[in-house]
Order: C-alpha cells, then structure tokens, then sequence
C-alpha cells in the first residue's frame, strides 16, 4: 500500500520513527510536512533515506497562547495528495486548515484515514462552550476516520469524548530512539566518568542532583519547580541540587526566583542530544512541571537514562509511562507542597530513587520506537483486510 503521513513539522523523534518504518515498512512510504519549522522549534536534522517533502503554505500562531502552537495552511495539498495517490493517509492532528482539506479530498476519493493527536482533558478542556464548539466542527472530520492513532490511553479517551467510538485504536506515542540514552547511560556508571560529567557542567557535590530540560516557557512552568526547590526544608535544600537547562522568555523569572539559592544552576542551553543523555544519566531526580503538555518525549527519555522522574498530572505521557509511586510520581499541577513533600522524599531516600528509577527504565523500553512502528504496521495490515475502498 502506498502510505502518505501529513505531520506538523520535522522532529528529532518523529523522524527517527519515519526512519525506522521506512527501513521496516514493505510498501511505499512518503511524508509531508505542513512546514519546515515553528518558532522556537527548530533542530538541524538529517532526512537521508526518508521520502518526505515541505508542502508549500504559510502558519499563523494565535494570540495569547500558552502553548508553542502555529496554524498550518497548505492549500497545494490536494495536488500533493493527487500526485502521489496513496491508499491511506495519516494525519498529525485534526485542527489545521490543511487537514480539512486533505479529509476532504480522502472522503471523495474513498481513501481510509486515520488521525495522530494528543490532545487530551488534561491540556484541553472538556466543558463549556469552547469545548461544544469544537466537538460541532471536528465531530464530522474525526467520525470519518477509519482508524485512530492517539499517542496515548487519554488521548484516546479524547477521540471516545469528541464522539468517536467505534473505530479500532492503535498508539502512537511521540517516543524518542532511546538507543543512545540507554548507552550514554551505560557508559556514564562508573562513578570516574559521572565525575567527569558533573565537573564539566560545574556540578562538584556528591549530593542529589534534581533535572530539569526544556524551553523556559509558560506551558512548562519551570518556576514551580524552583519555587517548590526553595521552600524545601532547610536540611533537604542543602543536600541536593537543582540544574535548570533551557532557554526562552521566562529566563528572567527564572533567573530572579534563583537568586539568594546557590544550590541552584542554570545552563542555558546544550547543543548536542548526547550531552542532555549525559546530564539526564548523572542526575537522580527528573522534574517536568508542565501546564500544558500533550504528550512530553523528555519524560520517554528521562526514564530511559535512570531518572526518578516527577511530572505534573497536565503531562500526558505520564498516564501511560509512569504508575504513581511505582516508577514515578505525578502530582496535582499548582500544588507546590505536594510538590515539595515528594522532592523532600527523593532527595531522602537513595532507596526510594533507585526502585523507582529501575521500574522507570522498564517503562521507557515498553513504549520504544519499535512499539511506535509496529502499530503503524498493524494498521496498514488492519486496512487491507478490513477496509476497502
């Protein structure tokens, strides 16, 4: 079968999925992307032996937003889609013009569909007019699908919410290739070479240290986790320590909340994936404190590099990746003092973090790049012999 994705932008983990289907997959395979970048999200990448093009448009980002999030407008897919002929089509997400669009040219074609989303309760809301409005427009283009591909179990009970409940699902976490974490993190356990790390990002304590990566931004609410550093206890904020890499327009706040804490570092930025998998494999905590966070693959990456990780209940890979109190913890987003109390028990407890840490790295194989790619393949195997066109 001849399979066309249409995805948002490039990313480093969706590529290496694309990278792996292409190598696995025995049909034909192409990707188009709405756009070649969003603000704020850009990566230099490699797109040898992947078939894909930019489809020719422009993006909008609406005003007052939280979250990083540009409107694609594609009006050339149609051609792209009547050129290449595909017998099923895959869509990232149901809110640009460009998917309506391509719903549209699939329906009068009679060519099966299915739709890639995260947005769930915990990011979106589920009340109210906003919510009403939403399900009247993206009611009629979701019930067309053949398929569902949410990225995880509160995705799909998002789909079940919009009204689409009698279609087959398959998840299709946003899972980064976790290969090299694994081996940074092999290489990083000898207690020479983590002292090597520490030295280089000016970390000299043996005490624990507590992670956070990403772009300083609202959605990810880095102050709630510096605020909650700060009003730790006396004795358990002088036995850890809190590294702050990222960068973006909360800096400042971040930057002013730290002062007087000299337990508290902040890099600004690292270039390379495999100094993040180093600093990840070195740190003992792991904290993603997000408002809004659909899925969140650092979570998938924190895992796999030995991380006790903490995250807040907006991040939806949570639901599928962590068991609270198992292989992880999820707090109440905005409760700062249940924040507090389970960084307080972490930094106390080595025990607790190496059982949770080890249940963790069980939980971030399960949900790998393989997981992704076969349920791509069982859906392919799902519309051959179930759909017809």
């Amino acid at each position: 079968m001849r399979v066309f994705y249409i995805d948002d932008i490039p990313t480093p983990y969706r590529l290496s999925v694309f990278r792996k289907i292409t190598e696995r997959y025995e049909g034909e395979f192409k990707i188009g992307f709405c756009a070649d970048a969003e603000p704020g999200r850009t990566w230099e990448l490699n797109f040898d032996e992947i078939n894909s093009e930019c489809i020719k448009g422009f993006q909008w980002r609406p005003p007052f937003q939280i979250n990083p999030f540009s409107i694609k407008i594609n009006l050339s897919i149609i051609s792209v889609l009547n050129t290449y002929k595909p017998d099923l089509v895959i869509m990232s997400g149901y809110t640009h013009p460009t998917i309506f669009l391509a719903v549209l040219y699939c329906w009068i074609r009679k060519i099966p569909f299915g739709i890639v989303s995260e947005t769930n309760e915990h990011c979106s809301s589920i009340s109210g007019i906003r919510w009403w409005i939403k399900k009247i427009v993206i009611y009629p283009i979701i019930h067309l699908m053949s398929f569902g591909l949410p990225t995880g179990s509160q995705a799909k009970d998002y789909f079940v919410k919009l009204g689409c409940k009698n279609i087959p699902y398959f998840y299709f976490p946003n899972t980064p290739d976790i290969s090299p974490i694994k081996k940074a993190r092999t290489n990083v356990g000898s207690s020479i070479n983590k002292a090597y790390i520490k030295k280089k990002y000016g970390i000299d304590s043996e005490v624990p240290i507590i992670l956070f990566v990403g772009r300083l931004i609202l959605a990810k609410n880095p102050i709630e986790l510096v605020s909650a550093f700060n009003n730790l206890n006396e004795i358990s904020k002088e036995e850890a320590i809190l590294v702050i890499v990222g960068n973006g327009e909360q800096e400042r706040v971040v930057q002013k909340a730290m002062e007087g804490n000299p337990n508290i570092k902040r890099i600004p930025w690292l270039d390379k994936p495999n100094e993040v998998y180093d600093l990840m494999s070195v740190a003992d905590v792991f904290v993603l404190p997000s408002t809004h966070e659909p899925w969140g693959a650092v979570v998938n990456e924190a895992l796999a590099a030995g991380c006790c990780v903490v995250t807040s209940d907006k991040v939806g890979s949570s639901y599928d990746l962590i068991e609270d109190g198992i292989s992880g913890f999820i707090y109440k987003s905005g409760e700062i003092n249940q924040l507090i109390d389970i960084l307080d028990i972490l930094i106390k407890s080595k025990n607790t973090r190496i059982r949770i840490s080890l249940e963790g790295q069980k939980s971030a194989s399960k949900f790998d790049q393989d997981y992704v790619v076969d349920n791509f393949i069982n859906v392919v195997s799902y519309i051959k012999n179930n759909v017809s066109k």
